[in-house]
C-alpha cells in the first residue's frame, strides 16, 4: 500500500498542548506555525502538522526515548546526527516502541508509515514523517530552536 501520513485533527494551539503534555511542543523554524496541533488520548503525544506541495508532513513528540532495541533490529535504518544528536533515518514502513523516563513501554499505532526521522532534543524524542529525503527532513530537523 501507499503510506499515508495522518494530519493532526485538532486548533493549532500549542500553549494548550503543552498544558497536556507537559511540555511545549517544538516547532521546526523551516515550518512556521502548524496547520493542526492535537494531544495523544492518553496525554504524552503532541502531534503537529503541515499541508505541504508534497503532503502532510507529521511531527510527533514525546517525553521519552526510542527502546534501545528498535535501533539494533532495523535493518533498513541509517544511523544519521541531527545537530550533534543520535538520529535515524527510516525509508520505510517500520513499527515505534517508546520508553518512558520510569521505564514504561508503550507502542505507537502501527500504520504503514511514510519515511521518518527521529532523533532526541533536550529530553524530548521527536519523530518526523512525510515525504521528504534524508536531506530535506534533517534540514527541518535542524531547524528546531
Amino acid at each position: 500500500g501507499t503510506p499515508v501520513v495522518p494530519t493532526a485533527t485538532g486548533t493549532p494551539d500549542l500553549e494548550e498542548a503543552a498544558s497536556v503534555v507537559g511540555f511545549m511542543p517544538v516547532v521546526p523554524a523551516v515550518l512556521g506555525p502548524p496547520d493542526g496541533v492535537e494531544v495523544s488520548g492518553d496525554g504524552l503525544v503532541a502531534s503537529l502538522s503541515w499541508s505541504t506541495a508534497s503532503g502532510t508532513l507529521r511531527l510527533d513528540q514525546f517525553h521519552g526515548t526510542v527502546e534501545p532495541l528498535f535501533w539494533k533490529t532495523t535493518p533498513q535504518a541509517v544511523h544519521v546526527s541531527v545537530s550533534g544528536s543520535d538520529a535515524l533515518w527510516l525509508p520505510t514502513a517500520h513499527r515505534v516502541t517508546v520508553m518512558s523516563d520510569e521505564g514504561d513501554v508503550r507502542q505507537l499505532p502501527s500504520r504503514l508509515a511514510a519515511p521518518t526521522l527521529v532523533w532526541l532534543d533536550d529530553g524530548l524524542t521527536v519523530r518526523l514523517e512525510g515525504e521528504l529525503t534524508l536531506a530535506e527532513a534533517t534540514r527541518v530537523a535542524q531547524s528546531v530552536p
